[in-house]
């Protein structure tokens, strides 16, 4: 992006023109035009128009562009199109906030309390994931002069996460077995095992055990999730976990991801040694 020097007069008259949303040119010929740069500059020298233009068009030693015979001196007005996503829980299709949105691999929004993220993208082809949660993809094509494209809706995967915290206590060594819908923590150990629930599905993403049912409200199957650890150490349930039956009338998935993990239980004694 180059910040081109314009005069007040020129200011107004393009933004007189761009008003109208039939325009697609801006009258303002950009040949020879002084060229910013440096950011005291674009502080000191009054009015500047951004353009998306190549560096190799720049006479540096006159700081001035210089525009190519073969091209067009005035710059194409592109006007972005408004694109709104929703994100929701697969199982409950409760929303979703706090979810990154990306276009074509950029983050453009993040989820409000609604599970609505906005933002503006120009014409073309885009693709809009939210792989923190899902990895669905979903492809738009969005064609010149489009004001706004109809909602966009963004399932999660439903995935689950286990991760290891150690749970000693005095003598007695346990590393508590930790359910979240989110990421591990940094400084927790990932599960290493399996998981079932009734009408689960394959993991779809790293460090997932297994996915909820779409469609299933959680609230039915994840009080049977079962854990099998692969090295062979059994595991205890936490008898005295009421969270399920607390918040049955809740999408508990979307609590998980929102808050703070629970504990189903422990998996006794020490690790073994490799």
């Amino acid at each position: 992006i180059l910040f081109l020097s314009v005069s007040p007069a020129e200011v107004a008259e393009v933004q007189a023109d761009v008003a109208d949303p039939s325009c697609s040119v801006a009258p303002l010929d950009l040949s020879w035009r002084h060229v910013a740069l440096s950011d005291e500059e674009l502080e000191s020298r009054g009015h500047f128009v951004a353009v998306l233009c190549p560096t190799a068009c720049v006479d540096a030693q006159r700081a001035e562009l210089v525009v190519p015979a073969n091209l067009i001196p005035v710059p194409r007005v592109v006007r972005p199109t408004r694109v709104r996503v929703l994100v929701r829980a697969s199982c409950c299709g409760g929303p979703l906030r706090d979810v990154p949105v990306l276009a074509d691999r950029r983050k453009v929004g993040i989820s409000d309390m609604n599970g609505f993220a906005g933002f503006y993208l120009p014409p073309g082809r885009h693709t809009i994931t939210a792989p923190s949660i899902s990895s669905g993809r979903h492809a738009i094509e969005i064609e010149s002069g489009t004001k706004e494209v109809e909602t966009i809706r963004l399932a999660a995967d439903g995935a689950l996460i286990l991760f290891l915290q150690d749970n000693s206590f005095e003598d007695t060594i346990k590393d508590a077995v930790m359910l979240c819908t989110n990421k591990i923590p940094d400084d927790k150990v990932p599960f290493a095992g399996t998981a079932s629930l009734p009408g689960g599905r394959p993991a779809s993403s790293e460090g997932a055990v297994c996915c909820l049912a779409a469609g299933v409200p959680c609230n039915r199957s994840l009080r049977h999730l079962t854990v099998q650890s692969s090295d062979g150490r059994p595991f205890e349930r936490n008898v005295d976990l009421d969270w399920f039956d607390t918040f049955s009338d809740q999408c508990q998935w979307q609590m998980l991801y929102d808050g703070t993990p629970i504990r189903l239980g422990d998996l006794l004694g020490p690790p073994p040694v490799a």
